[in-house]
């Protein structure tokens, strides 16, 4: 017996560890077409850093944008969790566990029912807080707080792009759930343009 589930579950290791291996590999495509280096890096340290002494409650700001997109005015999250998110942001490395600790937050964000394009818009606002406070609060050289300012919008890119995906991945995955809840109702019934006309009636849906 040993020997029949033994190989089974090396090769269920195998295929879960490739999984992870193509995620990384994308996400390092990702900040590579984004121009995120090392460097940036340690700019959103250092960020974090100064907006500590100076006071900047990143995520006091970011809880009131929330609480403005939040789906019927209810806010399901609380001041300590997104503080908590804004200094692993921040500070952590941009490896495997950033992306799965963004995707979390942003599979959070779907299961609440946030509307991706209002997500969008209050992490665009925030970026644009952020690099005003560079601009007006830090004692920066122009060139420093250029470089800081650059590293705040190459974040916003990266953020933006994987809630696309998470955002993407599962709107088809309602989709398909969906399109194969019709095909069992209806069983081989089905004609191509029924299934194609049920397809874009529940991406619709999903999407609104």
């Amino acid at each position: 017996m040993f020997t029949i589930v033994k190989p089974r579950a090396k090769m269920q290791e195998t295929l879960s560890l490739n999984q992870e291996a193509t995620v990384s590999n994308h996400f390092q495509e990702v900040l590579l077409s984004y121009g995120f280096t090392s460097s940036d890096e340690r700019k959103l340290q250092s960020l974090y850093e100064k907006c500590q002494q100076n006071k900047l409650a990143l995520g006091k700001i970011f809880m009131s944008y929330l609480e403005e997109i939040a789906p019927e005015g209810k806010n399901p999250y609380t001041a300590r969790q997104v503080e908590q998110y804004f200094h692993f942001f921040f500070v952590s490395k941009k490896d495997e566990h950033f992306i799965k600790e963004n995707r979390r937050v942003f599979m959070g964000f779907w299961e609440n029912r946030f509307e991706a394009e209002k997500v969008i818009i209050i992490i665009e606002q925030f970026a644009n807080w952020l690099m005003k406070k560079i601009m007006e609060e830090f004692d920066l050289t122009p060139i420093e707080a250029f470089e800081y300012m650059k590293s705040v919008s190459t974040s916003k890119c990266i953020v933006k792009q994987l809630l696309i995906e998470v955002m993407t991945e599962q709107m088809l995955e309602e989709v398909v759930q969906e399109m194969s809840s019709m095909i069992n109702q209806k069983g081989s019934m089905w004609h191509p343009e029924e299934m194609t006309e049920g397809a874009h009636n529940s991406l619709q849906s999903t999407i609104v």
